[in-house]
């Protein structure tokens, strides 16, 4: 099957235009999907950690999306002119596995990071403890300078 987007063009092939604007297509529906994926897992990990869920980290996804489609659009173009030459959207492609392999790595971290911070829970209790007098100066200077700054406010 040759998808060769300007010949096609030229010759009016209405028939290869549809299958690779097909093709293109599937494309963008599994960069969404694999956002969609992130998101999901990103409030299911934050739900497990009682971590709470803001506008911050749902604009960070609008975001996404629009950098995502950006590149692939770009990689799109691309592969419109070396259509000429490729009968396939490689670029598209191409893109669209790197995007799938960044979010299944931010997936992967989602679901790795879920017991972190219990396993780092006895070393920070220990470095607290070996170094307790300067935590407890630390307290301290904390204390003393919010005590100065109501003074001042007084």
């Amino acid at each position: 099957m040759k998808l060769l987007f300007i010949p096609s063009l030229i010759g009016r092939d209405w028939d290869r235009l549809h299958d690779l604007s097909l093709v293109l297509v599937v494309f963008y529906i599994c960069v969404l999907g694999a956002i969609l994926i992130d998101l999901w897992s990103g409030i299911d990990r934050a739900k497990r950690e009682n971590i709470l869920r803001t506008s911050f980290g749902f604009r960070q996804t609008i975001k996404k999306v629009k950098d995502y489609f950006s590149v692939l659009m770009l990689f799109s173009i691309a592969d419109v002119v070396a259509s000429v030459w490729f009968s396939l959207p490689f670029f598209s492609a191409i893109g669209t596995i790197g995007i799938i392999f960044v979010e299944a790595r931010s997936v992967y971290e989602n679901k790795k990071d879920v017991n972190k911070g219990i396993k780092d829970l006895p070393e920070a209790i220990a470095r607290i403890l070996k170094n307790k007098d300067d935590v407890k100066a630390l307290l301290y200077s904390l204390e003393f300078d919010e005590r100065k700054k109501k003074q001042k406010t007084n």
